[in-house]
């Protein structure tokens, strides 16, 4: 995982940590590709990614705690968040700990 050398995502974040989660946190299910499952997580979805033609499309970002995690995640892993499913695509990792996860929404549901 690289980790950005941005002040924010490195030191900021993770002060801002619980603020944020209470004002714009989402609980969800984090699937480990091992198998395992990980219940009631929380972190924070952003639907769309830059350079996504379609709003909210079929890329999404998401920030965790990589610390709530048994391992640190990784390509292969995929969340559900409420009734939609996101599969991980990348992710880059902080020095605080919280990982911005690049997640696509599984199927074809987005396109409407």
């Amino acid at each position: 995982m690289n980790a950005p050398a941005t002040l924010f995502t490195n030191q900021v974040a993770a002060l801002l940590w619980p603020s944020l989660l209470a004002q714009h946190g989402a609980e969800y299910d984090y699937h480990l590709a091992e198998g395992d499952a990980v219940m009631g997580v929380r972190g924070m979805l952003t639907e769309g990614v830059e350079g996504e033609f379609v709003s909210p499309g079929r890329y999404a970002r998401c920030l965790i705690d990589s610390r709530d995690l048994p391992r640190p995640p990784r390509a292969a892993d995929w969340i559900d968040i409420g009734d939609e499913t996101y599969d991980v695509e990348s992710v880059e990792g902080t020095l605080s700990g919280i990982s911005r996860l690049v997640v696509k929404l599984t199927g074809q549901t987005w396109m409407k």
